[in-house]
């Protein structure tokens, strides 16, 4: 096919062999004809956006991800999920260990204000608890609600990613653009605050799995063993009301995580057992306790 996929990668600082992907397509309805001019800013500049902006904003701060980052604007979704399923089909193939996909399709028509608005989580079978991440993200950093959208859905690039059995969520605008695939769909009929606090939940959700890890449950460490022992940075920080722990631990061992104030007073244990070789997380919930550090 004539058009490519446009990939950037932030590579990982650890160990791990783990990879998130970020992604948006980068064609509009005019790959039937490619010699025509189409306007797309919805469907789906607004998607490349959320790509190249959640690239350029982590470069910028200059956050070293744990995981390796991969930024994809796909090509020829018009023309049937084309540069998605190919790019999908080799990294499942080459045994490419992708934690999580996050989509972008549609993110900035809207007719609301901000704190009136809400935003779709599009998630597939298996990937539950990433819509739930997705949406607390969304609660958290955002002025809008979050809702769930349509599951297994198979008219965006994600698909391609949950075809071959990789976890994905996707976000999506809750007020469908009047102007699809049509010459009306411009920049001045986008919404682009609303397009900017959709890429801050994606950017959170994606900061979260990188930080914590794969989202598997509380206290359950995933397959991977990790090289040595570490404690994580939690997530979020500063919290309300909890925020979650995360360690790893390269063979079984009898753990004791405290919680301790300035003063080195214990206030609370949140381990004191036996665990296995991997990653683990736990949950701290701030209840009883004052405000404060």
């Amino acid at each position: 096919y004539e058009q490519t996929n446009v990939i950037a990668t932030l590579p990982s600082t650890s160990a791990t062999e783990d990879v998130i992907v970020i992604g948006g397509h980068h064609d509009t309805v005019g790959w039937r004809d490619s010699t025509g001019i189409y306007p797309g800013a919805d469907d789906n500049s607004s998607g490349t956006a959320a790509v190249l902006e959640s690239a350029r904003a982590l470069t910028r701060a200059g956050y070293k991800p744990r995981m390796t980052l991969r930024f994809i604007t796909f090509a020829a979704e018009e023309a049937g999920l084309l540069g998605s399923r190919s790019y999908a089909q080799r990294a499942s193939q080459s045994g490419m260990k992708i934690r999580l996909m996050i989509h972008h399709d549609m993110i900035a028509n809207s007719p609301l204000q901000l704190e009136d608005d809400t935003v779709r989580v599009y998630y597939y079978t298996g990937a539950e608890s990433y819509r739930e991440l997705a949406k607390t993200m969304t609660q958290e950093y955002t002025m809008l609600t979050p809702v769930d959208g349509n599951k297994n859905s198979s008219g965006s690039d994600s698909y391609s990613f949950y075809s071959v059995g990789y976890p994905a969520v996707y976000f999506f605008e809750k007020t469908f653009s009047p102007w699809y695939h049509s010459t009306s769909d411009i920049i001045a009929n986008c919404n682009i605050p609303y397009c900017a606090e959709i890429i801050r939940a994606s950017v959170a959700t994606l900061l979260y799995t990188d930080i914590a890890g794969p989202v598997t449950g509380v206290d359950a460490p995933v397959s991977a063993t990790p090289v040595s022992h570490a404690l994580l940075q939690n997530f979020p920080n500063p919290f309300n009301p909890s925020t979650t722990i995360t360690y790893e631990l390269p063979r079984a061992s009898h753990v004791t995580l405290g919680v301790y104030d300035v003063l080195g007073r214990q206030v609370e244990v949140l381990v004191n057992d036996v665990r296995d070789a991997g990653r683990h997380e736990v949950r701290f919930k701030r209840a009883g306790l004052s405000s404060g550090v």
